[in-house]
């Protein structure tokens, strides 16, 4: 949070009538003021305030982890990967996305 947004999370917390205080923070019953967990406050450009849930709060900062292929890892080439893929196809081999792997020996240039 920046320093503004910091001053209005605190204003809002020692208010506890406002309406934005509602969706920031709780009472527990010893009447206890606390934070509910995942919301926070953005200040946009014009200075408008934002009640936010972390995601989306991540999302507007550019600090997104919603990479859809954050899980996906692999040691294998794209030509192995279509290799296996042709292999399972009806023609094998003569599949026109197969192509076979040559290795390539220290010292050799590789043909393209």
């Amino acid at each position: 949070m920046t320093e503004k947004e910091k001053e209005l999370y605190h204003k809002i917390k020692e208010e506890s009538e406002g309406f934005m205080f509602d969706m920031l923070f709780k009472k527990n019953s010893q009447g206890i003021v606390e934070p509910i967990k995942g919301m926070t406050l953005k200040l946009m450009p014009d200075g408008i305030p934002m009640i936010l849930d972390q995601e989306s709060a991540n999302l507007l900062n550019g600090n997104s982890t919603n990479d859809p292929f954050a899980s996906v890892t692999t040691n294998k080439s794209f030509r192995e990967i279509s290799n296996e893929i042709a292999m399972e196809s009806p023609f094998g081999k003569n599949s026109m996305f197969y192509k076979e792997e040559r290795e390539i020996l220290k010292g050799q240039i590789p043909k393209l």
